[in-house]
């Protein structure tokens, strides 16, 4: 099933999602829930869907993070980071 990760503020407070991040969810052999996304092939998983969305949150947050301070190191970086920027930024609304 598919789903999003709507526009908004993430948990930590720090980043806002300005534009909906797809995800898929399934949940393996254990009944773990398992999400994952198609943009940044990120993943989160959890005993139940919540968890895994949680988890999968926090990796983009932590995946965020890595890239900002990468794209100072090289261009491919810096590209990279464009791209996920246009899905989360370090802003507390879209417009600022």
């Amino acid at each position: 099933m598919k789903t999003v990760i709507a526009t908004g503020p993430l948990p930590r407070g720090d980043l806002y999602v300005i534009q909906e991040i797809p995800f898929t969810m399934t949940y393996n052999s254990d009944d773990r829930a398992f999400v994952s996304d198609s943009l940044f092939h990120m993943y989160g998983t959890g005993r139940t869907l919540t968890e895994a969305i949680a988890d999968l949150v926090t990796s983009l947050e932590v995946y965020f993070d890595i890239m900002e301070e990468d794209r100072i190191r090289n261009d491919a970086a810096k590209a990279h980071f464009d791209y996920v920027s246009a899905f989360i930024r370090r802003t507390e609304s879209p417009s600022t």
